[in-house]
């Protein structure tokens, strides 16, 4: 289940980044958490 949660995190992270243009921080702050 905590993988499953993982993947749908990183999705929704990788969707944020590309919403902020790909910028470095929202990845930084993706990583981060």
């Amino acid at each position: 289940m905590a993988m499953e949660w993982g993947k749908i995190f990183t999705l929704f992270c990788h969707t944020h980044v590309f919403k902020m243009g790909g910028v470095d921080k929202g990845g930084m702050v993706c990583y981060s958490v």
